[in-house]
């Protein structure tokens, strides 16, 4: 099976990660980190949070952004995909005053897609990994709200 490379569809740009303060009352600080390995290396994912897009990373690199919503999913997908499907999502609610850590992996094996992780694992990976910033102001819309796209899944997991 071929499956090409694709790279960057947004403006990123990989600066040194600096820990930011306390999350405001009203906020929730994500961080998303693409595991680093072989398979779909080539492959630049965009981050989307419900109709955003917050980010795009590579293997072996993290983003966070501020979500603000009391429902978020949080998706990996290829920009150049025709469909709207993502690769892995998570989705989470409430959560404000807190910090979310989020782990992508694209694998040919059992453990791929989206999982949270605790802050011990994720402050282990932001030792290893490049952190990617968008530079795009305002933050550019998806093709579709992600949130409202995948609510029947979300639907018949909580059934």
């Amino acid at each position: 099976m071929f499956i090409g490379c694709v790279g960057h569809q947004y403006n990123v740009k990989e600066i040194r990660y600096v820990p930011q303060s306390r999350v405001a009352e009203n906020e929730i600080r994500v961080f998303v980190f693409r595991i680093s390995n072989f398979t779909g290396s080539g492959n630049k994912f965009a981050i989307i949070n419900n109709d955003t897009v917050v980010g795009s990373l590579g293997s072996g690199e993290f983003t966070s952004f501020i979500a603000k919503g009391d429902q978020n999913l949080v998706a990996a997908v290829i920009p150049t995909d025709k469909e709207d499907g993502a690769r892995g999502f998570h989705y989470f609610e409430g959560r404000k005053g807190e910090e979310v850590y989020i782990r992508f992996k694209l694998a040919m094996q059992e453990d791929l897609g989206m999982k949270e992780i605790s802050r011990e694992e994720a402050y282990e990976l932001m030792a290893d990994y490049d952190y990617q910033e968008l530079q795009e102001f305002p933050k550019p819309k998806w093709r579709v709200d992600l949130l409202s796209y995948y609510r029947r899944f979300l639907k018949q997991k909580a059934d």
